[in-house]
């Protein structure tokens, strides 16, 4: 085997050795997390250090980033995007379980265990980390380069952390996690300068970082093509519906919904995140994507409009008249039952129209070719518009007819694609 082959080899079996060794260690640190949330049980843990299943219930979510990250690590060693999923997912797992610990150490024990103190300072600035791989997790994906403009954007967004981390971590006085401690590594006399420092860039550099990546990964998507582009839909596919179940969310919580029930509408659709990522790396049926945003614009407008249409009769209906029955009950669910089909069939046709033209003039052409069929007498002109709406939905490079006649010879019409 050639040294150069050699090298590969090794290099890759170390890589998949420390992909599934960061997982175990992902394990250990929700094993943590759940163990800590036993032992602080029924103490005066303040709400920043609280481990309540909410916490784990995030924890369980960004667990997929460290999973996928492992598999798409594991097979594509070179690529970052894998390893950037899994520093993700195990960052904010870490800081769950200093969280756990720190309550543990500081507050049920009062300080009688090693290292509490530390994990407060560690979570005042530890979430700027996860927060900044999203800025790079932008720029790179899918071509992992950083070129021009992105590379530029890359500094301001490290610059961004850096200047939030100098002011969190070694601003003096209390600790912004639990006031009554003040920072053990505080520089004193730096208060104002770290300060001025943070503000730029927390208010400043990092949204501009932000707004810049984000930007970038638009115009790129825009410009890709092929492969490339199926991949810019898979992410922008799953962000989307993030921010689609963030908005839920807040309308609930809103109109009164409990924070139990409004909170997974935040937290499940984070593990939609690394799973679409996945398939757009590792290209997985990746072409499938524009099936998927299809039904799911569908199903999402037509779940929206029944559900209007339920309320109105169990809620608006009731209050116009002033009188409540179950009879509006029970008619707003037939209502409900009578309209499915027919708005599926015309959110279906609104959303090809807007979203997927070629599917829907393929259709129209089909349902108009069906309906000039039934005029046809003639095989020569059935022959010719046939050939024609073939080339005309399926775009082929090439197209040919067979016809076989009671004499039992074949003609053949053949058209070449323009």
């Amino acid at each position: 085997m050639p040294v150069g082959a050699h090298n590969d080899t090794m290099r890759v079996t170390t890589s998949r050795l420390l992909v599934w060794v960061l997982v175990l260690v992902s394990a250990g640190l929700l094993g943590f997390q759940v163990l800590f949330a036993f032992l602080t049980r029924g103490g005066p843990v303040p709400e920043s250090l609280r481990t309540n299943a909410e916490s784990v219930s995030f924890s369980l979510m960004v667990l997929p980033f460290v999973i996928v990250g492992a598999v798409v690590a594991s097979r594509r060693p070179r690529n970052p995007i894998g390893w950037i999923l899994i520093a993700e997912g195990l960052l904010w797992q870490f800081l769950l379980a200093a969280a756990g610990y720190a309550a543990l150490a500081v507050v049920v024990e009062q300080g009688r265990r090693p290292g509490g103190v530390v994990a407060v300072w560690l979570l005042d600035w530890g979430w700027a980390l996860p927060v900044a791989l999203l800025s790079y997790f932008f720029l790179l994906f899918p071509d992992v380069r950083l070129r021009g403009r992105r590379r530029a954007i890359a500094w301001l967004a490290a610059l961004s952390v850096a200047l939030v981390i100098a002011r969190d971590a070694f601003a003096p006085g209390p600790l912004g996690t639990l006031p009554s401690i003040s920072n053990p590594f505080g520089i004193p006399t730096s208060e104002d300068l770290l300060s001025a420092a943070g503000a730029i860039g927390e208010l400043a550099l990092g949204p501009l970082a932000l707004l810049a990546s984000i930007g970038s990964f638009f115009l790129r998507f825009r410009a890709a093509r092929g492969i490339e582009r199926q991949q810019f839909k898979w992410l922008t596919f799953a962000g989307a519906l993030l921010l689609v179940c963030f908005a839920i969310g807040d309308i609930l919580s809103a109109l009164g919904v409990p924070d139990s029930v409004t909170s997974n509408f935040n937290v499940i659709p984070l593990a939609g995140l690394p799973v679409a990522v996945g398939f757009a790396v590792l290209q997985y049926r990746l072409y499938d994507i524009d099936r998927i945003i299809n039904r799911t614009l569908v199903y999402g407008v037509l779940t929206t409009l029944l559900g209007a249409v339920y309320a109105i009769g169990v809620i608006l209906l009731p209050q116009l008249i002033g009188a409540d029955s179950p009879l509006f009950v029970a008619g707003s669910t037939l209502a409900a039952t009578a309209l499915f089909r027919p708005l599926r069939r015309l959110v279906q046709e609104a959303v090809d129209r807007r979203f997927n033209r070629r599917r829907y003039d393929a259709a129209r052409t089909v349902a108009a070719f069906s309906a000039r069929l039934r005029q046809h007498t003639d095989l020569d002109a059935l022959a010719d518009d046939l050939l024609a709406v073939a080339d005309q939905t399926l775009e082929p490079t090439h197209v040919s007819l067979w016809l076989k006649p009671s004499t039992g010879t074949i003609r053949e019409e053949q058209r070449q694609a323009v």
